[in-house]
């Protein structure tokens, strides 16, 4: 088993809090998996320790589970000022035991999960004030509704209906974010009524960091140009749901790498199809 980070875990370890998930709870899980005779390599990057045709070559079967560990971007004129750091990378951060620089307000942009544990993390690590901004209304918010309800509880102050457009600051550091207020019009591809800019509406909200928390995408750099595996629009591998396996013989996929960003459940289940597909084809090619 191959992992990129200095602990195993993925997601859970390094992009889930641990006042929600405690190490010592995921780690006596891994223990037992490792108990059984893995053999765990961590701070192995393939592409840059290990290629991954060199993998192909070693294994009868090749398991990826890389998740989706890169955030989204603004596009906003700015985001690259210091003081912006994205939502999973400032979790990650987190979670390594990294120091905060926990000073004055910070503006989380999202209304998912992710965007949800990063205000509770930086309420914890200290910020004076947290603030949320989300273009819909909590109605339309994404998060699990007692998530929203403990942010709001410890602190966290939301702003709905509310778009970033620029990030403002002095001499390469952020000073704050420049926003237009929205309204709602008519429902979108996604289902909910679509944000609609109010003209003449711009103001800025004061803040030395910016967090964006607005989506997740898989890093697949990974994967060397004439590999042949198909990969989606999404930027996500498609697999053969019977049993996982790419449209590359002996190459397997789930989680967020296969589905896109997605709880954390859904990728344990899709692992656990995937290993039986695994040891089905192993079993198939042997018998030949």
């Amino acid at each position: 088993c191959f992992e990129a980070l200095p602990e195993p875990g993925g997601m859970f370890r390094y992009g889930i809090p641990e006042y929600r998930l405690p190490t010592p709870t995921l780690m006596r899980e891994i223990d037992w998996i490792c108990s059984h005779g893995i053999d765990l390599r961590c701070n192995t990057r393939i592409g840059k320790d290990i290629s991954f045709e060199q993998i192909q070559k070693e294994f009868d079967a090749v398991f990826l589970g890389v998740g989706a560990h890169l955030g989204m971007k603004l596009q906003i004129k700015g985001e690259d000022m210091k003081g912006v750091v994205d939502g999973v990378d400032f979790l990650r951060e987190a979670n390594m035991g990294k120091p905060v620089n926990a000073k004055g307000k910070v503006i989380v942009i999202g209304g998912g999960n992710v965007a949800m544990d990063a205000a509770r993390v930086s309420w914890r690590a200290g910020f004076e004030e947290v603030h949320v901004l989300y273009r819909r209304t909590k109605k339309e918010m994404p998060a699990s509704p007692w998530e929203i309800d403990a942010a709001e509880q410890e602190g966290v102050k939301f702003q709905y209906l509310v778009a970033p457009i620029e990030v403002v600051g002095e001499n390469g550091q952020m000073k704050g974010l420049k926003c237009l207020r929205m309204e709602l019009g008519e429902p979108d591809a996604s289902g909910r009524r679509r944000p609609v800019p109010v003209e003449g509406s711009e103001f800025i909200v004061e803040a030395e960091t910016l967090i964006p928390a607005i989506g997740q995408r898989p890093d697949l750099s990974f994967v060397p140009d004439g590999s042949g595996i198909d990969i989606t629009r999404w930027n996500t591998f498609a697999v053969t749901h019977s049993n996982y396996m790419t449209n590359v013989p002996g190459v397997f996929s789930a989680g967020d790498v296969e589905t896109g960003p997605d709880i954390a459940i859904k990728a344990c289940a899709g692992g656990r199809k995937a290993a039986d597909g695994i040891v089905r084809y192993l079993r198939s090619k042997k018998s030949k």
